[in-house]
């Protein structure tokens, strides 16, 4: 799951532009991109947050890549 926080003042287009966009990835599907199963909007007392929840893909992570 993929949070991006808003803080409260935030331009309505930018909320709305970043909920069209969750919209557009529910409808990807693609071998290559994970899937995303659903979007939400939460508020709390540090500001505006849209969730994303995503399909788990498993794998190794970046830091276990390291050289």
């Amino acid at each position: 799951m993929a949070a991006g926080g808003i803080a409260d003042g935030t331009d309505r287009k930018i909320i709305d532009l970043l909920r069209r966009e969750a919209d557009v990835l529910k409808a990807v599907f693609h071998p290559d991109v994970p899937y995303c199963l659903a979007s939400f909007d939460h508020r709390d007392e540090e500001g505006y947050w849209l969730v994303l929840v995503r399909e788990f893909v498993p794998g190794e992570d970046l830091r276990s890549r390291q050289l």
